[in-house]
């Protein structure tokens, strides 16, 4: 009988290592190939004049990528919160991976890191939204 928890951590696991994979790609390209992030912006911001929940994601994705997590997190703390969450649940289930399952420190998905995360997201948008609208201060 197949396991079906077991299969989808495995499935995981696999997806994980594909996305990994992804983002040294991003980390050498990033090192070889400088770029200039502009294009339309914010929707929201350009037609209501407030920001949206997702801005300062792309910009604090890349400024993680390049090595730079304190302003990663200043433009959007929910970049680093999933890079770290991410790093943590690839090294703690390769390690129950190469052990054979004699080590069971690998971590589970649990309902809460998604309430985390919105919060964060929550937070983060009154936070950029009440400096730009009361003290005038634009997040980039």
């Amino acid at each position: 009988m197949i396991n079906r928890k077991a299969v989808e951590r495995k499935t995981f696991y696999m997806i994980g290592w594909v996305v990994l994979c992804f983002l040294l790609a991003g980390v050498v390209f990033l090192q070889v190939v400088p770029i200039r992030l502009g294009g339309p912006g914010c929707v929201l911001f350009r037609f209501a004049g407030v920001y949206c929940p997702g801005c300062g994601g792309t910009r604090a994705f890349f400024a993680f990528l390049m090595g730079h997590p304190l302003i990663s997190l200043y433009f959007h703390p929910l970049v680093p919160y999933t890079m770290i969450l991410f790093l943590w649940y690839m090294t703690s289930n390769s390690i129950e991976y190469l052990s054979k399952g004699r080590m069971k420190i690998g971590i589970r998905f649990h309902n809460w890191y998604l309430y985390v995360a919105l919060a964060i997201i929550m937070i983060h948008w009154i936070r950029i939204n009440v400096f730009l609208l009361i003290f005038h201060v634009p997040l980039g």
